[in-house]
């Protein structure tokens, strides 16, 4: 476990955070580091040029690529990608020839569902699950740290529900459910009543009353649902 144990800091520092979810701050985290490394460190990497030349990147991750100020390094990435590209036509579409419409086909699915930066991503989760909850299993503090925090989206609820069962025996798994479960419902009933004065503080009643946490309830609450998103001001 001692190799773990670099995973224990970004994950305790996650259940730090007040946030509707510690693993989306993981995730978000994560992204930031994976994004720099593609166009930092990956760039002297080769097998994980190799990699990137192979999968490229979905479209959520060209996107987080392109945003930022290192335009050479994905220029790069995109240059030796399109050779792979090519090389697909040229093998199965060479010039007065049929073309094997079929594995090409085959070649272009094969390239829209695949990411290197997801891959990257979901090795270093798996990681930060396990450690969760190995911590959970073997530390009393990490439990009730978990029982501080503010529940998770629905969508990580849904993996630690899932994930139980793999890194846990059945009678700890059902140990963890049931914990997980009683957090949730009463986070859900935290936010429901922070949206709920929030759409009576439109009333003029209620003009002069404080806005309490309920100020940003509907982007928490949507985090809550469906996991962090941008916030994008009105022009």
């Amino acid at each position: 476990m001692m190799r773990e144990k670099i995973y224990e800091i970004p994950v305790n520092e996650a259940f730090d955070t007040d946030c509707e979810c510690p693993l989306c701050v993981l995730e978000q985290n994560l992204e930031k580091n994976t994004v720099e490394f593609i166009l930092g460190p990956a760039m002297m990497e080769p097998d994980f040029r190799e990699e990137t030349n192979k999968n490229g990147f979905c479209k959520h991750h060209y996107e987080l690529l392109f945003a930022q100020t290192n335009r050479l390094s994905l220029a790069l990435v995109l240059d030796t990608h399109l050779d792979e590209i090519i090389r697909l036509l040229d093998k199965n579409a060479p010039l007065s020839k049929s073309p094997n419409t079929e594995a090409i086909k085959k070649g272009l699915n094969e390239l829209e569902h695949s990411c290197s930066a997801c891959q990257k991503n979901e090795f270093i989760m798996k990681k930060y699950l396990d450690v969760i909850f190995y911590m959970w299993k073997h530390t009393p503090e990490f439990q009730k740290k978990v029982s501080s925090c503010k529940g998770f989206c629905l969508k990580h609820l849904k993996r630690l529900l899932d994930d139980s069962t793999h890194f846990l025996s059945k009678k700890e798994a059902a140990q963890f459910c049931q914990q997980v479960l009683e957090l949730e419902r009463e986070q859900l009933k935290r936010i429901k009543q922070e949206v709920n004065w929030f759409t009576k503080k439109f009333d003029y009643k209620n003009e002069k009353e404080p806005w309490g946490n309920s100020k940003d309830a509907p982007k928490r609450t949507i985090e809550k649902l469906v996991g962090s998103i941008k916030k994008i001001d009105s022009e």
